[in-house]
């Protein structure tokens, strides 16, 4: 399984929860990675499947808010406003648990976009 963080430096919507920033910022249906700054801060292709996604969410939230975590010295611990993507799939550290979310990256072509379905 494929995972990736983004977190975003733009201080009017770090840290928010996400029903915070669709009312404040007008996000529709999905968001814009380019658009509030999103930047991948850590990527690996080597995450086992054997957890429900939902345990492996909290067992990332663990691993990335320890002292120890990976790239600590490159990424600050994973917090509300963060996304973390397996494979295809996107979810938003919220204020108590994630959300699953459609994004895209309008710096990628269309047909290349990262496209999710809320559940």
């Amino acid at each position: 399984m494929k995972l990736e963080i983004y977190q975003t430096e733009k201080n009017d919507f770090t840290f928010f929860s996400f029903d915070y920033n669709v009312k404040h910022h007008q996000i529709e249906d999905s968001l814009d990675l380019r658009k509030f700054g999103y930047k991948r801060v850590y990527s690996n292709n080597g995450i086992e499947r054997g957890d429900s996604e939902l345990e492996l969410l909290e067992k990332l939230y663990i691993l990335f808010n320890r002292d120890d975590r990976p790239y600590a010295k490159k990424m600050r611990s994973l917090s509300v406003s963060d996304i973390v993507m397996l494979d295809d799939r996107a979810y938003y550290c919220d204020s108590m648990g994630f959300k699953r979310i459609k994004v895209f990256d309008s710096r990628v072509k269309p047909r290349e976009a990262v496209m999710q379905r809320d559940q």
